[in-house]
């Protein structure tokens, strides 16, 4: 259970620092709203079929195998009671594996007209290296460190990340929080393993979707 909590908290202060970084581009644009950029392209939630999660909008695939399990559509929806509590995000996916060393989840924020159209995954990268050793050591976490990075993650080259590295008690935390853009949309992806830094290797198991 601390485990499953502590990787919500992390995919949680991600989704505060899209909202925080939407918020500045608004201030910095005075409110301006960008000519021609539209709020129509409402993503679908992805699905799990066999074993494979897939998010066309978003232009992501993964699959995985009998040492993982998808939560359901049921955990799903109580997993976005979590995460609305402080923001507008919506879990889109969260697996885990079945010893409970890793957790895979997928979260989406609609960052609206003028975030969609300004903030980038390099904004909301750099916001969060700032926001997250603060924001973990509230949490309870110590030695809590967070460095800008870039991944090869589903296709694409030097995709913006955050590598993140803490204490949860006495059990080793890593993270990376891969950081994409869809239309008016921001997902991030969040990787989570204990004990052992594995968050590489579970990027890998992200393919693209056409």
């Amino acid at each position: 259970m601390m485990k499953k909590l502590a990787a919500l908290a992390l995919a949680l202060l991600m989704t505060l620092s899209l909202a925080a970084c939407g918020s500045q581009k608004d201030d910095q644009a005075g409110g301006a709203v960008t000519p021609g950029v539209t709020d129509d392209a409402v993503p679908d939630m992805g699905t799990v079929s066999g074993g494979t999660y897939t998010n066309r909008f978003a232009g992501i695939s993964c699959t995985l195998d009998d040492s993982w399990y998808f939560y359901t559509d049921e955990q799903i929806d109580e997993l976005n009671g979590f995460v609305r509590e402080s923001s507008s995000s919506v879990q889109d996916m969260y697996a885990a594996s079945t010893d409970g060393l890793m957790t895979i989840n997928v979260v989406f924020t609609n960052m609206g007209l003028l975030g969609g159209s300004t903030v980038t995954p390099q904004d909301v990268a750099e916001l969060s290296v700032e926001q997250v050793p603060a924001a973990l050591e509230s949490y309870g976490f110590t030695d809590v460190t967070a460095q800008l990075t870039t991944v090869d993650f589903a296709g694409q080259k030097n995709v913006p990340a955050v590598a993140v590295s803490a204490m949860n008690g006495d059990i080793a935390t890593y993270e990376l929080l891969v950081c994409l853009k869809a239309g008016n949309y921001s997902f991030s992806v969040t990787l989570c393993s204990f004990t052992e830094d594995v968050t590489a290797d579970m990027a890998a198991l992200f393919t693209a979707v056409q």
